[in-house]
Order: structure tokens, then C-alpha cells, then sequence
């Protein structure tokens, strides 16, 4: 078994792991027995109690060509998010583990994952509050909300949350959870469903008008988190308020702390929530390199003003800002692997296209290492390739990236085998096109002179990009 440990045993935070105790949590994955691949297991542990996506000293890594991966936690964690490609799972899922728990995790490629242990039903009550991402959540959540014959979206909400946790009460009546684990529970389960209400809020097509008018909803939605005024650990909906706050669509009385700053909505939080949020998004901006030292002296001063006290203190002394990188060229093959050709800076695609790929037309990938959709369509890239280049038809893949990540840039072309010529641009770079880039992933044709022949493609997952690619060049 190949393994890679990433995690810092820094600042305290850690004791050693190397030492079986009785009090050791540790998580077996199974896989199939028929997989014969390379299996990769991530474990992003949590900060003190934050959900923690790009902060790679926190990440425990692990490989086999076998049917099993073990990990024993640090001390210190009881929770954490798990990734893993190619199997039935949902990295969105937040595990929490008792000390000294054992647990199971079998993984499939076409079923449900099971949970084996003392409280396996604890942890399948957890995975299946996120058992997709968050927008197919609340989508369903709606569908079912629309579907009712229940005309209040507050109530239908909070009936949700009570019945999920009088599963909850079932449970710590039976002994099957104690206290804490029920506390968790009953935290992911009210956060949950106000994070799906939110997007509701959230949603341009207001689709919510299908059964509410704008004010009777936004009203409800606001009796909502009145009536569940809280901090939520390991959180997700906190940010989702801000903004409908920000946006007018709910009434706040702003906080100010001078906090905006870092995060643009903090003032429309409470204290409480603004020292998760603020101390979050330092963490994650300066894991995916958005800041350089300068501005994460600043961030840290000014956080530490406010909270001199906070628990994230030594977390943010910590930190260390990437080595930055930005208008990087490159071009990987399969037979070449990872070519760089150096920094060459410009606003001008075209200038790039024209010189590696001559005058014929293209296709832009606008995408970045941070953004899950934009991976999940590299999955259709095999079929998508054989049909540009049966057509003479060029790829260009431009990261928007912050200069910062020019490593993690590198590593993912290299794992995922992007065939093909790669621009690290960044956000800067795509802010000076002529057309906007508001969203990715993003895919924009250009003939062999640089002008544009459909500014925003069907995504390769649609199947319809072929088709749409052929109408044009076919005229």
C-alpha cells in the first residue's frame, strides 16, 4: 500500500498516531473485489470546526492496489469529509467519530456505500442528509415542496427538519447514538435545511413564484432562520444568508466589524458567524493562492483585532501563502507528459492559438482546479477529443486559477490527463476578453482568426456539444 500523509503535526494540534490507544478512532475502506486499479482515499480533516476543502496540510492520502485502505485519525479529529473517485460516495458528507470508534465503509461502483460498525446507523443517517451535491438537494427539496399540499414553505421546511429529528430521538432513545453524536446530527440536519431553503431564495427563476408570491416566500424564509438562530458547526448555510441579506430579499440589522474587507457580506452575519466565516475564507483563499503575504499579513491582523481570542488564531499564524505563478504556457501529451514553455502574458487568445495551433478553429475549456463541475466534465473528454480532431479542431484550456495554484494547476492536468495546450491565465487574464466569462465551466468556439462562433457551448455532459459544434462548421 502506497501512502502519503500531507497533514502538518503542527502548533500541538496533532498528537502521534504511530501509537495504538484505546481511544485510536479508526476507518476502514472496502473496495470491490473485482477493481484492480489504483484506488485514492482523501481525508480532509476538519479545522476546529470547519468544513475544510483546500487546505492540504489537513489532507491524509492514501493509495492501494488492493481491496482495503485503513486510516487511524490524529487525536485530535473527529471529523472530516472523505474523496474518492470512481465509487458510489458523497465527498459532501461531513463524518464525525467517536473516540475509539471502528468503522466500516464498503464502496461500489453502481450501489449505495454501507456502513459497518457500532453505529453504522448514525453514519448512514449522516450520508444520506448529503447524499448529492447541493444544488440536486435542493432541487428535490422544492420538487417535493411544490408537490405538496402543504401551501407553506416555512412549514414544510421546518416539518422536514422535525421529522428528521425525531429519527434523531429514536435513535438516542434506543442507544443506537449518545448525546454528541446527537447534537451533531441534529446541527448537519437544521444546517442542511436551511442551506436548501436558501438556494430556493437563491434560484434567478424564481421558481418559488410557482406557488408563493416573492414576499410571502421571502418572509417564510426569514421566519425560518428566526426560528433556528444559531452557529452551525461545520456549516454551509451561513454564507447563503449573508447574501439574501445583502440582496434585501430578507431584512438585517448589519454587524459591523470591520470585517468586509476579507468577506465581502460579513456584515450581515452575526459576530459568532462572522468568526467562522471570515476565519474560513482566509484559510481557503490562501490554500488556493489568492493571497500573497502581503494581504494574508493584513487579513490576520485584522482578524486578530476582532477576535483576539478565537480558536483559529493559531490555524491563521500558520498559514503560509503558495508560490505564485501566472501566464504560464503549457502543453501535456501522453507520450511527452507535463511540458512548460514559460510565462507569456497577453490579452489576446488568439496571439496563443495562432502560434501552436494555426488558423483553424477551437475550443475553449475555461475552467479551474477548485471547481467540481469543471472536473466532472473532463470525464467526457475521450469522446469529445475524437471528434476534434477527426474535424481539425483545436483545445485550449484556460485555468482561471489564482496565480497561487500553480502546483495544484500542474498536478490535476498531469492526473487527469488533459491532452492538450493549458494557460494558466487567471482571473485577471479573463477579465480583459471581449466576451464575459461569468461562470465555468465554459466553453467558447473560436474560428481560425480569434472571433467567436458561439460564445457559451453546450457542456460535453449534455451531449449536445457535438451537435452544436457541427451545425457551425458545417455552414
Amino acid at each position: 500500500m502506497k501512502k502519503t500523509i500531507l497533514f502538518l503535526l503542527a502548533f500541538g494540534l496533532f498528537h502521534s498516531c504511530t501509537q495504538k490507544q484505546d481511544n485510536t478512532r479508526q476507518i476502514t475502506i472496502h473496495f470491490p473485489a473485482t477493481t484492480t486499479e489504483e484506488k485514492k482515499v482523501t481525508l480532509k480533516y476538519s479545522i476546529q470546526n470547519l468544513i475544510n476543502p483546500f487546505y492540504e496540510p489537513y489532507f491524509d492520502i492514501r493509495e492501494t492496489n488492493g481491496n482495503f485502505i485503513i486510516f487511524e485519525l490524529p487525536d485530535s479529529i473527529s471529523t472530516f469529509v472523505m474523496e474518492v473517485n470512481g465509487f458510489i460516495w458523497s465527498k459532501n458528507c461531513v463524518l464525525y467519530m467517536k473516540p475509539g470508534e471502528k468503522l466500516e465503509i464498503v464502496l461500489d461502483t453502481v450501489l449505495q456505500p454501507q456502513f459497518k460498525g457500532k453505529y453504522a446507523d448514525f453514519h448512514e443517517y449522516i450520508y444520506n442528509l448529503k447524499n448529492a451535491n447541493g444544488v440536486i438537494r435542493e432541487e428535490q427539496t422544492f420538487l417535493n415542496y411544490k408537490n405538496s399540499p402543504e401551501p407553506s414553505f416555512f412549514t414544510y421546511i421546518d416539518k422536514n427538519i422535525t421529522e428528521k429529528i425525531d429519527t434523531l430521538n429514536l435513535f438516542l432513545a434506543n442507544k443506537h447514538i449518545d448525546k454528541k453524536q446527537y447534537q451533531f446530527a441534529e446541527n448537519q440536519t437544521i444546517d442542511e435545511f436551511l442551506f436548501r431553503a436558501a438556494l430556493t431564495g437563491s434560484d434567478r427563476s424564481k421558481k418559488y413564484e410557482t406557488k408563493l408570491d416573492s414576499a410571502t416566500f421571502f418572509f417564510e424564509l426569514n421566519k425560518l432562520f428566526l426560528l433556528y438562530d444559531r452557529v452551525f458547526d461545520f456549516g454551509i448555510s451561513a454564507g447563503q444568508k449573508a447574501n439574501l441579506r445583502r440582496d434585501g430579499f430578507i431584512p438585517f440589522d448589519k454587524v459591523d466589524l470591520g470585517l468586509s474587507s476579507i468577506y465581502i457580506t460579513s456584515d450581515y452575519l452575526s459576530k459568532d458567524e462572522q468568526e467562522k466565516e471570515v476565519a474560513s475564507y482566509i484559510i481557503s483563499n490562501v490554500a488556493v493562492g489568492m493571497l500573497d503575504t502581503a494581504a494574508l499579513e493584513t487579513h490576520r491582523a485584522l482578524f486578530q483585532s476582532v477576535f483576539p481570542n478565537s480558536i483559529y488564531i493559531p490555524v491563521l499564524n500558520e498559514l503560509k501563502p503558495l508560490i505564485k505563478k501566472d501566464y504560464i504556457l503549457a502543453e501535456y501529451s501522453i507520450e511527452n507528459g507535463f511540458n512548460e514553455y514559460g510565462r507569456f502574458e497577453t490579452d489576446n487568445i488568439q496571439k496563443i492559438t495562432g502560434m501552436f495551433l494555426g488558423e483553424k478553429p477551437v475550443l475553449i475549456d475555461f475552467w479551474a482546479t477548485w471547481c467540481v463541475p469543471c472536473v466532472k466534465e473532463f470525464q467526457h473528454n475521450k469522446e469529445l477529443d475524437k471528434f476534434l480532431q477527426a474535424n481539425n479542431i483545436g483545445k485550449f484550456y484556460v485555468s482561471v486559477d489564482f496565480a497561487g495554484a500553480y502546483e495544484n494547476w500542474k498536478k490535476m492536468i498531469i492526473s487527469k490527463q488533459l491532452v492538450g495546450l493549458h494557460y494558466l491565465g487567471t482571473q485577471d487574464f479573463v477579465s480583459k476578453l471581449p466576451y464575459q466569462v461569468y461562470g465555468i465551466p465554459r466553453y467558447v468556439l473560436l474560428d481560425g482568426n480569434g472571433n467567436v462562433l458561439i460564445e457559451n457551448c453546450e457542456l460535453p455532459s449534455s451531449g449536445k456539444l457535438v451537435q452544436q459544434i457541427e451545425n457551425v462548421i458545417n455552414k
